[in-house]
């Protein structure tokens, strides 16, 4: 350790002091240059004490229980379904396109349908074979859109590079893009008017919720601009509404 610490030249003090602030820094010295001169980390230095240093305000931090969140998520959308089950006479319905055998789109996918069966949403799988003609994939789309066996229409992503993924996904009838990934219903969103709202942003708004933390007036960072997750978020999370803003 006296060893490393005795590499670091005038640049890595340079760095760290301007990464960290100088009370911090200060903090710290007497415990570095410990163990540079007597080459030995003191028993009761511990990794959660130096993150304590580094993170003075930990006590205030707040774990954000996800599984416990899901669970009342289920539980509402269980109910949700036992009413839409009395007034109609049927369970909504989900068609989900996979195309190809990604391991990733695999879990997902699985996940999903077990996710529906748990809260009465019935679904069927339509599997593709990775070299699937972008006319056939066009041509289930459409005969879906018209299919009033279902209520939503889930294309898994990603597609294979032959395949044009904004095309298809433009292909879904609006009113059964469960996604919220049309471009219509992307616009909608960004307009502060959304109808489907894609799922992975809705998460992340509704754990925040869920865990009391107030949106309002924030300065919130996204790292990533893509199209399910980076950009949606930023629409939702700066459209002027409750729990946004």
């Amino acid at each position: 350790f006296r060893n490393l610490l005795g590499y670091f030249d005038l640049t890595f003090w340079i760095l760290l002091i301007s990464m960290i602030s100088m009370p911090t820094f200060i903090k710290l010295a007497p415990l570095w240059l410990t163990c540079y001169y007597f080459d030995v980390i003191p028993i009761n230095i511990t990794l959660v004490k130096i993150t304590k240093i580094f993170t003075p305000n930990l006590e205030k931090m707040k774990i954000i229980d996800g599984k416990t969140i899901s669970r009342k998520i289920i539980n509402n959308i269980q109910e949700k379904v036992l009413i839409k089950l009395d007034t109609e006479g049927r369970n909504p319905s989900l068609a989900i396109v996979l195309v190809g055998n990604d391991y990733a789109s695999e879990t997902y996918v699985s996940a999903k349908i077990k996710t529906c069966k748990k809260v009465g949403i019935h679904t069927q799988l339509f599997r593709f074979d990775s070299s699937v003609k972008n006319s056939d994939l066009e041509t289930k789309i459409k005969k879906l859109n018209n299919d009033p066996k279902f209520n939503g229409i889930l294309v898994q992503l990603p597609l294979p590079s032959h395949i044009p993924q904004r095309e298809i996904l433009d292909l879904i009838n609006p009113l059964k893009d469960v996604d919220g990934l049309t471009s219509l219903n992307t616009g909608l969103l960004a307009l502060g008017r959304p109808k489907f709202i894609p799922a992975t942003p809705q998460g992340i708004q509704k754990l925040l919720i869920e865990s009391g933390v107030k949106i309002e007036g924030k300065h919130i960072v996204i790292c990533g601009r893509s199209n399910i997750v980076g950009k949606p978020l930023a629409n939702l999370l700066s459209n002027n509404e409750i729990n946004a803003n």
